[in-house]
C-alpha cells in the first residue's frame, strides 16, 4: 500500500494503481474539500465494508431496507409481469437478498 497523498490533516493510502488510482484520489480531494463534506459510498465496498452494511440494514433504525423489502413483496408480480422476455433485473446494490 503506498502513500498518494499527504498533507496536514489527510493522508491518502492506495492498494490501486493506474487511472483508477488517479480518479479515486481526485474524487477523494474534490469530496473531502466540498463545504458539505462527501466521500462516494464505492469506497465502502471491499468485503469488510459490505459486511458492515448488511449489519447496518438489519437495524431497526435503517428504516429504509426494510420498507424497500415489504414494496417489494407487495408488488414484486406487477413489477415482473413487465419484464417480459428479460432473464435478469439489477434491483440494488447489497446483499443479493432482493
Amino acid at each position: 500500500m503506498q502513500e498518494i497523498c499527504s498533507e496536514d490533516r489527510v493522508r491518502i493510502k492506495s492498494c490501486i494503481s493506474g487511472d483508477l488510482e488517479d480518479q479515486y484520489l481526485k474524487d477523494i480531494i474534490e469530496g473531502l474539500s466540498a463545504e458539505k463534506k462527501r466521500i462516494s459510498s464505492v469506497f465502502f465496498y471491499d468485503e469488510a465494508g459490505s459486511k458492515l452494511f448488511e449489519k447496518i440494514t438489519a437495524l431497526p433504525e435503517y428504516y429504509l431496507y426494510g420498507t424497500e423489502m415489504e414494496l417489494l413483496r407487495e408488488i414484486s408480480p406487477q413489477i415482473c409481469s413487465s419484464f417480459e422476455g428479460i432473464d435478469i433485473v439489477e434491483i440494488g446494490s447489497g446483499d443479493c437478498s432482493k
